[in-house]
């Protein structure tokens, strides 16, 4: 089969089909609210009906600073329907930061901000949303806009840091009579950050001036649609948030300590004569809201929580240890059902101080404790091994992974997560690295103190069902980056544990140590500074990448060999110019080069951009290298490199944090990813798994974990079946999958103890009755396969295993080939005695 495959593949045998082949992501979970970065926050929320009295429901606008709302790519604007729990962007979105939203009398939704266009079309800092399409405001403004209000009689109010609305002078306040611009105030000698109303309908302004359209006001004034007037004295400091609650009160908040001359800690109320106190008050308040019972809701920078104020007294909303939230909360809206939302710059909710609810920017208040707005992906995923079913256990930092609740641990099944128990449950645990076991148990180092409940120094073994501590594990020092950070297995089922230790179990060890299954082993005097990947090549030797410069007693900068015995350089390992440099990855090619990537410029003397090879006698660049940080390599089944981590370009290419070495030249793998790539393994099927703080890969939604597939995959199909020999039922199984670039392998089963058999591998399929070949065929055993190459072997242990190269040309992607075995048996003396046969294989190759 080997001779037709290379000789299919010069005469470019299915040329067409491969022009069409590719890689694409695929779609992942969402996320528990928006993201997009870490400026990423929800600065504006609201209600809004998008049919008015039509059969639609509201729904929930955010607006703020995102590039991903849940499950779908949104611009900083987003929908999400409470009824259907479902997310909708707004066309293309806004192209900058939205900060406030306002409905306009015909239902049409109005955003505003810092940017320049919307839904691609030319909008100055303010836009109109019909329902279908985005459209400008005139000319808009010419700055910021921070807050919007509409007036009982349509007129749209804008406040902000501008000087012009439509090319009329304007500071910072403009009205929008759904035409044109106007100037309510010619002169205004402060900033306006926020605009309210009383119920009568007169605006209120408030921010930092002292001095409105001529008229003394100190932060805080009203307009009756003719005159300014002041309201009492105002406030010694700045109002930054004001909301008119059910009952007719104004309330005020800001920076100040006394309005209308009553002391007052940041927030006040107005009856319509005068300012009051609101109990012991709250300071930095910009979002508030009415709840249903008409208690009044605030949140504020950097406040961590929201209060509830029920006429009387503040109370912390979810009480004084449930009602954490761990940054700003910038908005506040009620939801049809009663609940609150608050946006702004949180990643977690609950109790405090272990917040047990991850976020994103987004929380929901049921009546007891804050929650997600959704189920989703919550944190980074840093670590993967594939399971021998192939499944994938991932590791990390996040809490959640595709709605499932799992603590820096979790399992793929190739459709759904799964927990692995409890997981490692404490606030700052994370999951560095996660290693495959020979017997298919799973190991996770990282920096905990717990495992599924069970004490254990930062490793520990999942059998399946509980988790278990190595011994006393290995001890946690008081630096960043302490505790296990890289595993690997030796070839007798050793385990290597890296990272930043000095002793595992009880035995004195620098950075590396070895697990025997029993009892931990130091490796010579160990590394003299932390270590960030080990691997371990086909010969059992181990080659570690770190920070340090001693390896044992021997020079060794940056890169290790150990040989079982003693510790050696590779080469001079020189890593610059930087002392900072380090090799954050390693990955063994299939001919054993070691492949090192990180963030150096120099590697062994040679220049080399972030990723270099060792061939077993020197280093040598590839190609013009990846040009930033390298955090991530695997070896994909054609026997090309992919790396990953925080890079745009690689060779001359661009590359968004993720690209291919085909051995000559680098490649984009689609568009990448819009963040950090952390972790990047092969799967069982092909396809590459990809892990991270991103969430976004090409135009997929895929938080923290991404697949890429190929467009033309390999596949191995069972083809009818076998029948029984003296071995037993004859079965054919693939081991691997028919990738051009690698070898594919398959197993039969059930194979005599005396006689041989035949691998018969051919192009077309059909079915002959092996009775009808020769007479010594069993009834019901058939030949599946037209035998256009035949290979005899000799059984080893009732079975036989198959071994076909296959050439490294796309042109043979979507050949289908077609195998199967059939056994000779014969007696003592010789005599053919049975023919059976396996099922066959139906195999297409595939190219990545």
């Amino acid at each position: 089969m080997r001779l037709l495959l290379w000789s299919l593949a010069h005469l470019g045998w299915c040329a067409t089909a491969a022009a069409q082949c590719g890689v694409q992501w695929q779609a992942g979970n969402a996320v528990p609210g928006v993201n997009g970065g870490q400026n990423c926050n929800v600065a504006a929320t609201l209600m809004w009906d998008p049919d008015g009295a039509g059969p639609a429901g509201a729904v929930l606008v955010v607006g703020g600073t995102f590039t991903v709302a849940g499950n779908v790519v949104a611009m900083n604007i987003a929908t999400w329907d409470p009824i259907g729990g479902t997310w909708s962007p707004l066309g293309s979105g806004i192209e900058g930061n939205v900060l406030s939203l306002a409905v306009l009398p015909n239902g049409d939704l109005v955003a505003a901000g810092l940017f320049t266009s919307a839904g691609g079309v030319a909008a100055d800092n303010i836009a109109r949303w019909d329902g279908s399409a985005w459209t400008a405001l005139g000319s808009g403004t010419d700055g910021t806009v921070r807050s919007l209000t509409t007036l009982p009689n349509g007129t749209l109010v804008a406040g902000g840091s501008f000087t012009t609305a439509g090319g009329v002078p304007s500071p910072n306040l403009a009205t929008w009579n759904g035409a044109s611009w106007a100037a309510p105030a010619t002169s205004l000698n402060g900033a306006i950050f926020t605009v309210g109303q009383l119920p009568n309908g007169d605006l209120v302004v408030g921010g930092v001036f002292t001095m409105i359209q001529g008229v003394a006001a100190n932060n805080i004034a009203r307009w009756d649609g003719t005159s300014w007037w002041p309201m009492g004295s105002g406030m010694n400091s700045d109002v930054s948030a004001l909301h008119t609650r059910a009952n007719g009160e104004l309330v005020a908040a800001g920076s100040f300590s006394t309005a209308g001359g009553v002391a007052a800690a940041g927030i006040a109320r107005w009856n319509g004569f005068g300012w009051a106190a609101m109990g012991t008050g709250q300071q930095s308040v910009v979002a508030m809201a009415t709840l249903p019972n008409g208690d009044l809701a605030v949140g504020g920078v950097p406040a961590g929580y929201v209060s509830t104020w029920d006429g009387t007294a503040w109370t912390r909303m979810g009480g004084p240890w449930n009602g954490f939230l761990n940054n700003s909360v910038w908005s506040l809206t009620v939801l049809p059902n009663g609940e609150l939302i608050a946006g702004g710059s949180f990643t977690l909710a609950g109790s405090s101080p272990f917040p047990v609810a991850p976020t994103s920017r987004l929380a929901r208040f049921g009546g007891t404790a804050w929650s997600e707005l959704v189920p989703g992906t919550s944190g980074s995923v840093t670590t993967m091994t594939l399971l021998p079913n192939g499944d994938v256990v991932a590791g990390g930092g996040f809490r959640t992974i595709g709605g499932v609740p799992a603590n820096r641990v979790a399992q793929w099944n190739g459709a759904s997560w799964s927990a692995l128990g409890s997981g490692m449950a404490n606030t700052y645990d994370e999951v560095r690295a996660v290693v495959t076991m020979p017997n298919g148990d799973v190991v996770a180092g990282g920096k905990f103190g717990m495992a599924g409940g069970v004490p254990v120094n930062n490793i520990a073994r999942w059998n399946g069902t509980t988790w278990a501590p190595l011994g006393s594990g290995v001890n946690t020092l008081p630096f960043v980056g302490a505790g296990v950070r890289c595993l690997t297995v030796l070839p007798n089922g050793d385990l290597i544990a890296g990272g930043y230790f000095t002793t595992a179990g009880a035995v004195p060890c620098n950075n590396i140590a070895r697990w025997n299954g029993t009892s931990w082993f130091a490796m010579g005097a160990g590394l003299n500074d932390q270590i960030f990947a080990v691997v371990t090549l086909p010969n059992g030797d181990v080659v570690a990448g770190g920070y340090f410069s001693t390896a044992g007693t021997v020079a060794a900068n940056r890169v290790a060999r150990w040989n079982g015995t003693a510790w050696s350089a590779l080469g001079t390992s020189q890593v610059g110019p930087s002392v900072s440099s380090t090799p954050l990855s390693l990955a063994v090619m299939p001919n054993g080069d070691v492949i090192a990537g990180g963030y150096f410029f120099w590697l062994g003397g040679v220049y080399a951009n972030s990723i270099a090879r060792w061939n077993g006698v020197s280093w040598s660049p590839l190609g013009p290298g990846v040009y930033g940080d390298v955090n991530a390599l695997t070896v994909m089944p054609n026997g090309d490199l992919v790396a990953g981590g925080w890079f745009t370009a690689a060779g001359i290419v661009t590359a968004n944090r993720v690209a291919r070495w085909d051995g000559a030249v680098w490649s984009a793998l689609d568009s990448g990813t819009d963040d950090e790539v952390f972790v990047l393994k092969a799967g069982a099927d092909g396809s590459l798994l990809a892990g991270g703080r991103f969430t976004i890969a090409d135009d997929q939604v895929s938080p923290s974990f991404a697949r890429l597939v190929s467009t033309c995959p390999a596949t191995a199909v069972a083809l009818g079946s076998g029948c029984a020999g003296s071995g037993g039922t004859n079965t054919l199984s693939a081991t691997s999958l028919p990738w051009t670039g690698s070898t594919f392998r398959s197993v039969a089963t059930g194979m005599p103890a005396n006689g041989f058999a035949v691998v018969v591998n051919g192009f077309s399929s059909g079915s002959m009755p092996l009775q009808s070949i020769l007479p010594q065929g069993l009834p019901g055993c058939s030949l599946l396969v037209s035998p256009d190459r035949l290979e005899v072997q000799l059984p080893v242990s009732g079975t036989v295993a198959t071994v076909v190269p296959i050439p490294n040309h796309v042109s043979l992607a979507g050949l289908a080939l077609h195998q199967q075995v059939v056994p000779f048996e014969f007696d003592l003396v010789g005599n053919l005695t049975a023919i059976t046969s396996s099922n066959a294989l139906t195999l297409t190759i595939g190219t990545f």
